[in-house]
């Protein structure tokens, strides 16, 4: 995560997120989600412009992305 905030000059928040088995699906999406809300609601001290936002993941991480984006889809 490092590595990509310095490439991308961008900052970067790392969530981490409900693991299986103990905890099944929902609970990791809303992990994510609430992260979401934390940042758009000025969590980090910044005030974020729809669309200003990325979400990336690797492996469940990516699903996870994937799962977030079509929940808030408008």
């Amino acid at each position: 995560m490092r590595r990509v905030s310095c490439a991308s000059h961008c900052a970067v928040l790392g969530i981490d997120y409900s693991l299986a088995p103990e905890h099944p699906f929902s609970p990791p999406l809303y992990d994510v989600l609430n992260s979401i809300r934390f940042v758009a609601d000025g969590g980090l001290g910044a005030n974020y412009l729809r669309g200003s936002v990325a979400l990336a993941g690797d492996s469940a991480g990516a699903n996870l992305a994937l799962g977030t984006l079509l929940t808030l889809r408008v």
